[in-house]
């Protein structure tokens, strides 16, 4: 199974899928807001709704692989995505797409959490999972361009309420696929089923200093990627006036650089190791940060539009999606590096984790939208530079040893 590339596949779709369905809806957001009569505001804010069920789905998803096994919970969470994303199609007000928008990312997360632990349990050696996360990260880089291309070309041929219908089907795909083709990979060895024995867990997990920082790099980086998703039809289509047939192909400098991260990540992490290459790409991150606020500070000032401006942005865009992704898929891989005999439990209480910090992130954005396209840079960094900062004390602590340890079985 370890080595089946039709299976390589699968989980390249298992964990990318949350992330297109999101961005798949970005160019037809301002739709949403006219057809639900209110502003691209609420609507926006939709998106850090989306990352707040999100959170819930982690946590109920991870810790269901324990108990159910990996493919229930799959199937599961399969089932509720589809039928999530069938109610944001009938949504008639804002109201009703908030409630829908949760149900869905609710379901949507046991791509993201039930994958990484069969993955976890599949390559337990170290430098060996480090090297199939910065795989898949590879794969992955295609999704943040994918998921606005497709959603543009549907929108040419479809309303939105019948994209949310194309998302509805691609789960029951993926639900299809998945019940054919995975096998159960939990440890038949038997494990605590209690709640008690999840909140020991739990506050095993808040004394460890190496995961609290594990997860909010995680979710610092994730919130960047998200909010220039969220705000890109605002700053290109909007301010700047690119045409929105060529919206779709901005994600395109986002995928390159996410593949140049796996790229690296691949080659390196067995010479610099994972917490050197995490400190590199929170650097990189923060003068990418800096170079955008600069350009997008110009622009503001001088009032220019058109494609030269746009890639203006894009150039600092490049360097700020290098050092995340550069941080993501060393981070996922170290993160639960003590937490192996309960690795589905602790990845769901650690995307939880993660997941609150970018939904609160996300939601920090969306209030701080405006006419001006530079409120984002300087948000992006301020959360650089944090992010910076963590990831010097993560290196000092993992040296040191964190504090936890696990609770017994």
């Amino acid at each position: 199974m370890k080595n089946n590339v039709y299976l390589l596949m699968l989980f390249v779709l298992l964990l990318a899928f949350p992330q297109i369905c999101e961005t798949l809806i970005a160019p037809v957001m301002p739709k949403m807001a006219h057809s639900l009569d209110v502003s691209h505001q609420w609507v926006e804010l939709s998106v850090s709704l989306f990352f707040a069920g999100f959170a819930l789905g982690v946590c109920f998803w991870g810790i269901s692989t324990d108990w159910w096994g990996r493919l229930k919970a799959m199937r599961y969470g399969l089932i509720v995505f589809s039928a999530g994303s069938a109610a944001c199609a009938f949504a008639q007000n804002i109201e009703q797409l908030y409630l829908a928008t949760i149900v869905q990312a609710f379901g949507a997360s046991c791509g993201s959490i039930v994958t990484q632990t069969i993955l976890r349990d599949l390559y337990t050696d170290k430098e060996e999972r480090g090297k199939i996360f910065a795989i898949i990260g590879i794969s992955l880089c295609f999704s943040p361009a994918l998921g606005p291309l497709l959603g543009h070309q549907l929108s040419l041929w479809l309303d939105w309420r019948n994209i949310f219908l194309f998302l509805a089907c691609l789960g029951v795909a993926l639900l299809l696929w998945s019940w054919l083709s995975l096998t159960e990979t939990r440890p038949a060895t038997p494990q605590s089923r209690s709640i008690n024995h999840v909140i020991a867990l739990a506050k095993t997990m808040l004394s460890d200093r190496f995961l609290i920082a594990c997860t909010l790099l995680v979710g610092i980086s994730n919130a960047i990627i998200f909010c220039f998703f969220a705000e890109r039809p605002y700053i290109f289509v909007e301010y700047l006036q690119i045409p929105p047939e060529e919206f779709g192909a901005i994600g395109i400098a986002v995928s390159l650089s996410i593949f140049v991260a796996g790229i690296l990540n691949h080659r390196l992490i067995g010479g610099l190791g994972a917490e050197k290459l995490i400190s590199m790409g929170a650097l990189v991150m923060t003068i990418g940060s800096a170079l955008y606020l600069f350009t997008s500070y110009f622009i503001s000032i001088n009032g220019g539009t058109g494609f030269l401006n746009a890639f203006a942005l894009i150039a600092p865009l490049f360097l700020i999606f290098l050092g995340s992704g550069m941080m993501i898929s060393n981070l996922l891989s170290i993160a639960l590096k003590d937490y192996q005999d309960e690795v589905g439990s602790a990845g769901s209480l650690f995307g939880l984790g993660y997941t609150a910090v970018l939904s609160v992130l996300m939601a920090g954005m969306s209030f701080l939208h405006s006419d001006n396209i530079t409120p984002m840079p300087c948000y992006f960094l301020a959360l650089s530079l944090g992010a910076y900062l963590v990831s010097q004390t993560l290196k000092k602590v993992h040296v040191h040893g964190g504090d936890a340890s696990l609770p017994e079985t």
